[in-house]
């Protein structure tokens, strides 16, 4: 028997396996091993979803390649190019084999073991193998270990994530209403060509704000007033000059839309115009296919623009970006689609009390004390939390 952690063997609870006792997975050539936790969390659908892809019942059961025990998950292959191609498989769909320890490369999600070999790949902290019998069986978890994070389900992390909102925010009321008295810039008759420009300005990094926004020689020049009145080769020249001296990441580009963004705000009648009939579409969905038809402008910002100003309709919504998807990373979470992970961070955002505003605006500002507060899983959390 090898005992890769050295701790007690044990079996916690999986998700849709009611067992007593743990029932060891059989290994055979190149084996490919996951927690069933990890997979509930990170496989598009979940573990259910898995068990059904790979035709496996919900007790322990073998298909194939494949065989469960409740706690783990096994495929396999024959050789190394069979292997190799299996594990790019799962990594497409963010599973991490390795991680990052005291300076040492450790199994996170994935364990890699070949059966002629006496050790995985990279240490595991997290499965005992009996070479002599050729079975692995799942070790129970520490608590407070390095290891945490990748044993949450996406329930876990939910309801960890809410408690640390939830604590974050006390301290901040102040701060979010100062944010939501930006709501006066809706009378704006420049609205949507003003926030256009800032989010240009912080695509990509949010430093460019102090550069097109906050200088006033360089926003004066850009106003749609001052570029209406230059000519088509004239404007474009301005908006990409401008860019550069603002240093916008990625200036040329950021010209293009704007320019296109300029346009468009002419077709539909001047900057009053596309504001009022912005403003005029009922709810959230038609306001975010409005602003979608301008050039550059995705799921991100057509939420982030309307948010800018704390409207109404967007007061339960995620603006998902780098810095929102570094706490789903610090998690160790990997979401599918930009709804799904809008959906994430809103139920969040109801089980701290907050709207998804508030929640998106907290993770925005305050990120490096979420990602501390996510690494110090041991601290413990205030009782009224």
């Amino acid at each position: 028997m090898v005992d890769i952690a050295n701790h007690e063997t044990g079996m916690p609870h999986s998700p849709g396996v009611a067992s007593e006792a743990p029932v060891a997975i059989r290994l055979e050539f190149y084996n490919l091993i996951i927690p069933i936790r990890v997979i509930d969390r990170k496989y598009p659908g979940g573990w259910d979803r898995c068990r059904k892809d790979h035709g496996l019942r919900r007790e322990a059961s073998s298909f194939g390649s494949c065989c469960h025990d409740g706690e783990l998950f096994r495929d396999g292959a024959m050789d190394p190019l069979g292997f190799a191609l299996l594990l790019d498989r799962w990594t497409s769909l963010g599973f991490k084999s390795t991680r990052s320890h005291r300076n040492r490369k450790l199994a996170a999600d994935v364990c890699l073991y070949a059966t002629f070999a006496d050790t995985p790949e990279h240490p595991c902290d997290w499965i005992r193998i009996d070479t002599e019998n050729g079975v692995a069986e799942l070790l129970p978890r520490s608590r407070g270990s390095c290891q945490e994070t990748y044993w949450m389900t996406r329930t876990e992390a939910s309801e960890k994530l809410a408690a640390i909102a939830k604590m974050i925010s006390l301290g901040k009321a102040d701060y979010l209403e100062a944010l939501k008295a930006d709501y006066v810039n809706l009378r704006r008759e420049d609205f949507l060509w003003h926030f256009l420009l800032q989010s240009f300005a912080t695509m990509g990094r949010s430093s460019g704000w102090h550069g097109l926004i906050g200088n006033k020689a360089n926003y004066d020049r850009v106003t749609f007033e001052a570029l209406d009145r230059l000519t088509p080769d004239a404007r474009e020249a301005t908006l990409k000059s401008v860019c550069r001296e603002a240093k916008v990441r990625m200036p040329d580009r950021k010209a293009a839309f704007l320019l296109g963004c300029f346009e468009r705000i002419n077709m539909l009648g001047g900057p009053l115009a596309a504001r009022d009939k912005l403003l005029a579409l009922p709810g959230r969905d038609a306001k975010i296919r409005f602003l979608k038809q301008f050039p550059g402008i995705g799921p991100k910002y057509a939420r982030n623009i309307m948010m800018d100003v704390y409207h109404e309709d967007f007061r339960d919504s995620i603006a998902v970006d780098a810095r929102i998807k570094s706490i789903l990373s610090a998690l160790g979470l990997s979401l599918g689609s930009y709804t799904e992970e809008e959906d994430f961070f809103l139920g969040v955002a109801r089980s701290a009390g907050l709207n998804g505003w508030e929640l998106d605006r907290l993770m925005y500002h305050f990120k490096d004390e979420f990602e501390a507060a996510i690494q110090d899983w041991s601290q413990p959390l205030p009782a009224d939390v």
